[in-house]
């Protein structure tokens, strides 16, 4: 797997996380500067791909809301789609590292 500055308890904590909300079929991927190994810092960047959009906004929210808990307050962006539609989830499908 491509690595990310993310640890391994950190990517562990958003594929359980992730699966508890969205399912085990749903697909995380880390995109952004988080996958580029020569930057510091920089914002968590998820796209989750899932056919279990039922109530998307209450579960990002709860999944944001867990991750927080368990990773501490920090700047984190979620993309939940079922299909990507635009040029934002287009490259985080391609570029992005699945964990």
């Amino acid at each position: 797997m491509k690595q990310v500055r993310l640890t391994s308890k950190q990517i562990n904590i958003i594929k359980e996380i992730a699966e508890e909300i969205f399912g085990k079929n749903s697909k995380v991927y880390i995109f952004g500067s988080r996958t580029d190994l020569s930057k510091k810092g920089g914002d968590i960047d998820i796209l989750i791909l899932t056919e279990n959009l039922v109530d998307k906004f209450k579960k990002k929210l709860k999944f944001t809301a867990k991750l927080y808990k368990k990773l501490g307050e920090q700047k984190i962006d979620v993309i939940i789609t079922d299909n990507p539609k635009n040029e934002i989830e287009e490259t985080a499908v391609k570029t992005g590292v699945k964990i």
